[in-house]
């Protein structure tokens, strides 16, 4: 517990904290003097503003009593969010609808560690939430969001017969493939706690 309090008072070095409640990240120096929903290694119910000033000891016991965020029986949490690998193998389509029936969506990979987890989590070929159906070429996310960090396979995604859904592929490596979405592959679903 004292190597953890250690890291947060360096991280929070030079800062004014107003914690109020709502489900936040601490992030380490972002320089931009406001609280966000990250996915950094410190996941706490709070936020913050540079505005008003707290100690950090009054902080600090502001941050231990919070609730810690927990994920639902079976998902596994990682970095502050949760995620489900699926028992059940089907389209990208009906995937991602049995995601929604659960609060969540298909995966959005935002980081390199991310990634990486991901690939030891899921063992088969596993549908994550990219696609180009809208428009051939161009890769978005389910939330809505350009595709800007990618793990693609050499010579992918190369749309080999309207291939406009992507997976991990796992049988070689874990990067990226695209795939027909109607190809039957299990899903990983992602949501906040």
């Amino acid at each position: 517990a004292s190597t953890r309090k250690t890291n947060i008072s360096i991280r929070l070095k030079n800062r004014t904290i107003e914690p109020r409640g709502g489900l936040e990240s601490i992030p380490a120096d972002s320089g931009e003097g406001r609280g966000h929903l990250d996915r950094s290694p410190v996941c706490r119910r709070a936020t913050y503003t540079d505005k008003q000033s707290h100690s950090y000891s009054h902080l600090w016991h502001r941050l231990i009593f919070l609730p810690v965020p927990t994920c639902p029986a079976g998902w596994k949490m990682f970095s502050c969010t949760c995620y489900l690998l699926s028992q059940a193998s089907d389209s990208w389509t009906n995937g991602r609808e049995d995601c929604k029936r659960q609060g969540a969506d298909l995966v959005v990979i935002n980081s390199a560690e991310e990634q990486t987890f991901l690939s030891m989590f899921a063992k088969k070929q596993t549908w994550i939430g990219l696609n180009d159906i809208q428009t051939e070429g161009t890769w978005m996310w389910v939330d809505g969001t350009p595709l800007t960090l990618s793990y693609w396979d050499t010579d992918e995604p190369n749309n080999g017969g309207e291939e406009d859904c992507a997976q991990i592929r796992t049988a070689h490596n874990t990067l990226w493939d695209d795939v027909p979405c109607t190809s039957s592959l299990q899903w990983i679903c992602e949501k906040l706690p």
